[in-house]
């Protein structure tokens, strides 16, 4: 049996799967201010979330937008058939010409969860990649690589970009390919995507609680030291001291933070000063605004954005309906809108105040540039049981990074002999 104790910092446990409350004339409800899709490809979260209830109330809202501050580049329903007779429509044949890489990019990544049923770990996430074949996709630009692809660049602008400035808040001129290819995934080119009801906060809860874990809530972990030094004989372990004087022993120690979202000083020196993008939520219900979108802001579902100084937000999305019946809008950007903007640029009626959540200390992905994999942080941080579970230098999404943590409990049942 194993013993899991789990420090967080915070109140509550998520990190970047939080849910806020939207309210209005008396009804409200929670959406999810971070992460928030799931795509039917996610293999773990697709088991993860068997028992909770996915969202469905659109009411008629089906038709997805990408729109360049003046008019909509691509407006098409979202289901699989109607999308792709307006992909023709609008970029001819030539976009399909990235469907081969895109499935071989999902067929290899799904390759890991065999490999993690037989218990294969990985020291590295570079080592991981290369095993899947996907490593060298994260070393080139995705425009760069869409092009060698002779991927038409109305497609690459305008779809792409607008999927990856949705999921990432960055575009394919920085981002890698490999990214990209995981945002298209995620944009229905392979697979479907849903949200909860809930909101993805109540995963790790419920993970957590399936586990057994004790969770310390409001518990600032401030240093991980090694245990027994200068003891050839004894048994490698460490101790966790907390910003209130606690001391806990441990056989072994993930690091389920991103480093750069805290000071923790451990035994060993790591490398983690990746930039993050800063990505700005607000929350809010009313209808959109017809001065801006027209006839489709009463069918509009989501309304992507092309890279141009002339729209000032990334993305918005329809994220459910309170009791009323007013839909609530999620509207992420890269600045801290004022209510004025969003109000002149976005609603036509806004019936509730907005509920803003800044994902800006540090950020709320990791910038996504093509870095050579030696410079990625290590899973594996010494020659025992500290163990790093982040995979965000080459992607950041939810799959990825429960793909990370499953690699770290490998991890820690192999220091432990398990």
């Amino acid at each position: 049996d194993v013993d899991i104790v789990v420090w967080e910092r915070d109140a509550v446990v998520g990190g970047r799967a939080k849910s806020v409350n939207v309210t209005a004339a008396g009804a409200s409800r929670e959406v999810d201010a971070g992460a928030t899709a799931i795509s039917t490809l996610n293999e773990y979260l697709v088991n993860f979330t068997s028992g909770m209830t996915r969202r469905s109330d659109s009411r008629g809202r089906k038709t997805l937008g990408i729109y360049d501050g003046s008019s909509f580049r691509l407006k098409s329903g979202e289901g699989s058939l109607e999308m792709a007779a307006h992909l023709l429509e609008r970029y001819g044949v030539g976009w399909l010409k990235l469907m081969p890489a895109l499935q071989e990019t999902v067929a290899n990544l799904s390759r890991i969860y065999n490999l993690q049923t037989r218990g294969v770990a990985f020291d590295t996430p570079m080592a991981m990649l290369q095993e899947l074949g996907l490593y060298q996709t994260t070393q080139i630009t995705a425009y760069e690589y869409f092009r060698s692809l002779e991927t038409p660049e109305a497609f690459i602008e305008e779809f792409i970009d607008g999927a990856s400035r949705d999921n990432y808040g960055q575009s394919g001129g920085t981002m890698n390919a490999f990214a990209d290819l995981v945002s298209l995934a995620g944009a229905s080119l392979e697979g479907d995507v849903f949200e909860l009801e809930e909101g993805t906060a109540q995963i790790p809860r419920s993970l957590l609680a399936s586990a057994g874990a004790e969770v310390r809530l409001n518990a600032t972990v401030e240093a991980v030291r090694k245990a027994n030094r200068g003891c050839q004989s004894c048994t490698a372990g460490y101790t966790v001291e907390t910003a209130d004087g606690t001391s806990t022993a441990v056989d072994a120690l993930v690091v389920a933070t991103p480093l750069e979202f805290t000071s923790i000083e451990l035994p060993v020196s790591v490398e983690a000063k990746r930039p993050y993008e800063s990505t700005y939520v607000a929350l809010a219900s009313g209808t959109l605004s017809h001065d801006a979108f027209g006839s489709a802001a009463t069918t509009l579902d989501a309304v992507l954005t092309v890279e141009t100084p002339n729209v000032s937000y990334s993305c918005i999305g329809a994220h459910g309906t309170l009791a009323s019946g007013d839909t609530i809008w999620k509207i992420m950007s890269r600045t801290r809108l004022s209510d004025a903007i969003l109000d002149e640029h976005v609603f036509e009626t806004r019936k509730s105040e907005f509920v803003r959540v800044d994902w800006n200390a540090p950020g709320a992905y990791t910038k996504l540039d093509p870095v050579p994999g030696d410079r990625w942080p290590p899973f594996q941080l010494d020659d025992h049981g500290l163990i790093y579970a982040n995979l965000e230098s080459p992607v950041s999404c939810m799959e990825t990074q429960l793909i990370a943590a499953k690699n770290a409990a490998l991890l820690v049942a192999r220091a432990l002999g398990s």
